[in-house]
């Protein structure tokens, strides 16, 4: 790194997926969601938190989350519905 970057240098180990298998896991959800009818808006793969998150427009009854977390592991995959049931 040092032939690169002179200036300050932070390296912090992390646990959880490496970012390949991240990548791979938000290849395969993507065309999971579609076939569901699950509309998607984004996806990214989180190094903050190293997830897999995806914007969704809605997950009632959170069914696709627990089907996302039986195939992949609970917390591997983070869906964030943009909107919320109203009762």
């Amino acid at each position: 790194m040092r032939e690169l970057w002179k200036g300050p240098l932070c390296v912090v180990a992390r646990e959880g997926i490496p970012l390949g298998e991240r990548e791979a896991i938000r290849k395969e959800v993507e065309p999971t969601l579609d076939e569901l009818g699950v509309y998607w808006l984004s996806s990214s793969t989180e190094n903050r938190t190293s997830l897999v998150e995806l914007e969704i427009l809605a997950d009632p009854g959170g069914q696709t989350q627990a089907m996302l977390d039986e195939r992949h592991g609970q917390g591997i995959v983070l869906l964030i519905p943009v909107l919320e049931p109203v009762e």
